[in-house]
């Protein structure tokens, strides 16, 4: 190999380059020099070298004179840049500065809450007062669960979750509209998955 001549930087601390790597800068340089335009994937499978060692090998071109900084970076606003990530900003952020009429969260939260209004009036009209029904319900539990405190029997949870819930069912038919017969037929249902249970069909 030709005697190299090394020109170091007064300004940096002096460091040796092993002749395996000076033969890579100048192999770099070649490469750069035939095809400007190279990208650091193409240079990274030519050299198998990981993308930071490229950067180095380019950069110790440079440091040691082998090279000028517009002979290494011939292309140096066409060379690979790592991606931007766009920061993570808040919502109110975001927000600021868009027209009312690009703000739809608003007027769906309005829409919602309209239909919230008219579901919460339709329950009224067949159960009655919410806080009727629960005072009702909550006494019946107690009831049942004063009972269950003095058994020695284990109750299995889908016992205990039929009698809350034919409870709750039968607070709202004694609050509200008897005659809705959809409460009876849930009454029923309750009771029937545990019969089912017992009887070996789960569901």
């Amino acid at each position: 190999m030709d005697n190299v001549t090394i020109t170091i930087d007064p300004a940096k601390p002096i460091r040796s380059l092993s002749y395996k790597t000076i033969y890579k800068i100048k192999k770099l340089i070649k490469i750069i020099k035939d095809k400007p335009d190279v990208t650091n994937n193409e240079l990274m499978k030519i050299f198998k070298l990981k993308h930071s060692s490229i950067w180095r090998l380019r950069q110790l071109a440079v440091e040691y004179r082998y090279a000028t900084r517009e002979e290494i970076y011939p292309t140096k606003f066409h060379v690979e840049t790592p991606k931007v990530v766009e920061p993570v900003i808040d919502i109110s952020e975001w927000l600021k500065g868009l027209p009312d009429e690009e703000v739809k969260p608003v007027l769906q939260t309005q829409t919602t809450t309209t239909e919230l209004d008219t579901l919460l009036d339709t329950r009224h009209s067949t159960y009655g007062t919410f806080m009727g029904q629960a005072a009702l319900s909550q006494a019946i539990k107690k009831v049942i669960n004063e009972r269950l405190k003095g058994k020695d029997h284990k109750f299995e949870p889908d016992q205990l979750e039929a009698l809350s819930m034919i409870a709750h069912k039968i607070a709202r038919v004694v609050n509200g509209d008897p005659d809705y017969v959809d409460s009876w037929r849930d009454i029923a249902g309750y009771a029937q998955l545990v019969a089912d249970r017992l009887e070996g069909r789960v569901r």
